[in-house]
């Protein structure tokens, strides 16, 4: 059964079951001891960089606890811009941790590319504007900013994460699920079993709206 409800969302994601996932306990000193053995491990054989996925569903403190016997090169944590934007002080401890990943690179990037469909429904054709890939940064600044700069024509334009701690990507899986598609027919996936490939309601396929 879900034990995630709201409110308190910016207290209880870090020791609920998010979407009745299977989680482990990262609050039990065991459990935590357990994930660093497993991480030390991981070292061992040539492991030096690590990505922590849902690491805003964690204790900033409890993660602390598991990664510092590591010597990772590299650490990045993905967690994402609208909680970043509202929570000054997980954006604080994150980038104390490690890098944080930021979501809206491929989105000002795409800003350039193309413009998404109008109220004439329309894509228009902006290749004219490729070459301002070769001087992203004069139009998004990496650094956070609190005002618009008056030279960014667009509007996608910031990031809470510094450009120092940052790990920057163009789309995700997370993304591509959550985005909209045509509706799906009645034919569930939960057992799929390969006959109704193009069919069934698949997550990945539909989105959450969907399922």
């Amino acid at each position: 059964e879900e034990n995630c409800e709201l409110p308190p969302w910016s207290l209880n994601r870090y020791s609920c079951d998010l979407f009745n996932l299977p989680d482990l306990d990262t609050e039990l000193v065991d459990v935590q001891k357990m994930l660093s053995k497993y991480l030390l491990e991981l070292y061992d054989i040539g492991v030096t960089m690590l990505r922590i996925d849902a690491a805003s569903h964690i204790y900033p403190a409890s993660l602390a606890s598991m990664l510092e016997p590591i010597p990772l090169d590299y650490i990045v944590q993905e967690i994402y811009p609208q909680l970043l934007e509202i929570e000054p002080l997980t954006l604080e401890k994150g980038i104390a941790l490690g890098a944080i990943t930021d979501f809206k690179y491929g989105q000002r990037i795409s800003q350039i590319i193309w413009n998404a469909r109008g109220e004439s429904h329309n894509w228009t054709d902006r290749s004219k504007h490729f070459g301002e890939l070769a001087t992203f940064e004069n139009y998004f600044k990496p650094s956070p900013m609190k005002g618009a700069s008056r030279r960014c024509p667009y509007t996608i334009w910031n990031t809470p994460v510094h450009d120092s701690k940052a790990m920057v990507f163009l789309d995700n899986h997370d993304a591509q699920r959550h985005r909209l598609k045509k509706e799906p027919s009645d034919i569930l996936c939960d057992a799929f079993d390969g006959k109704h490939m193009f069919e069934c309601r698949s997550t990945y396929k539909f989105g959450l709206q969907h399922v």
